[in-house]
């Protein structure tokens, strides 16, 4: 066991030093980390923060390579809104914000013309297979005049069919 930690010390080293290693779009990397896959402890799954957006790219630490699939995805940053702020006032919006690393936020308008606005860590994007889910997400529900109805971890409750 002891030495399993100790190969994945060097190799997280390795990946967050390829990573910090090089520029994305042209844009310096403000913040990185390398988080671990399962069985291979040669392959990672990067994060990285830039000024304006975020990359994720797989590492392969052993030769140290950033994205050796060209599958970088980028996600750009979400502009602030009154939505977003008052969410991330809320009480689960700071506790949620104090936990993530990468946080990010969506929002979606609801029919009765307030929104839902979604919390998600980017270190999860690419673990578990998500395919558009987000595991360990939050949410918070707001009405049109901005008031917090509801929050909630995971997906939205819905109701039960008739």
């Amino acid at each position: 066991m002891v030495l399993l930690w100790g190969v994945r010390d060097f190799e997280h080293r390795r990946a967050v030093n390829a990573l910090r290693a090089r520029t994305y779009e042209q844009a310096e990397p403000i913040r990185v980390e390398a988080f671990p896959t399962y069985l291979n402890p040669f392959v990672w799954h990067g994060v990285v923060e830039t000024q304006n957006f975020f990359a994720l790219a797989g590492v392969a630490s052993s030769v140290p390579e950033v994205d050796p699939g060209n599958t970088l995805q980028r996600v750009d940053k979400p502009a602030e809104t009154p939505a977003t702020l008052t969410a991330k006032a809320s009480y689960l919006g700071r506790v949620y914000l104090d936990w993530a690393k990468f946080p990010i936020t969506e929002t979606e308008p609801t029919p009765e013309g307030g929104y839902i606005v979604n919390f998600h860590d980017l270190r999860f994007a690419q673990s578990l297979g998500a395919r558009g889910r987000h595991p360990l997400s939050a949410g918070v529900v707001l009405d049109r005049n901005l008031k917090v109805k509801a929050e909630f971890m995971g997906v939205v409750a819905q109701p039960a069919p008739d």
